[in-house]
């Protein structure tokens, strides 16, 4: 999941990134593992 905002709240879950393009939005970006590796 990716997505923008103006105010970020950093969790463990995810990655706050800076805008490359906006200095006043930062990006978030949510990645999961499927757990295939795990079940094989």
């Amino acid at each position: 999941v990716f997505g923008i905002t103006n105010d970020p709240l950093p969790r463990l879950e995810g990655h706050v990134l800076a805008n490359p393009v906006d200095p006043n939005c930062y990006m978030i970006m949510l990645c999961y593992k499927n757990g295939s590796l795990t079940r094989e």
